[in-house]
């Protein structure tokens, strides 16, 4: 059911955010300024590399969408 997939999801962006934030640094964040937007979630900022924000739940989007398999592991080595 929906909350089920809901709760997948999340506890996805949280295992793949906490796996970058030890690697890379940084702290979570999360915008209230526009809720609408997909940005408006929980973000990692502060990190050791430069990048300005990385959202979790994106990065699991396009994992999901390419299909490639290494999406993941290319983004966290491409901030190292």
């Amino acid at each position: 059911d929906a909350m089920h997939r809901a709760i997948t999801v999340d506890g996805f962006c949280r295992y793949i955010g906490e796996v970058f934030r030890k690697k890379l640094g940084g702290h979570w964040d999360m915008s209230f300024q526009n809720e609408s937007n997909v940005e408006a979630g929980p973000f990692l900022t502060g990190l050791n590399s430069g990048e300005n924000k990385i959202y979790p739940y994106q990065l699991i989007k396009k994992a999901l969408q390419g299909k490639s398999g290494n999406l993941l592991k290319t983004e966290l080595e491409s901030n190292l």
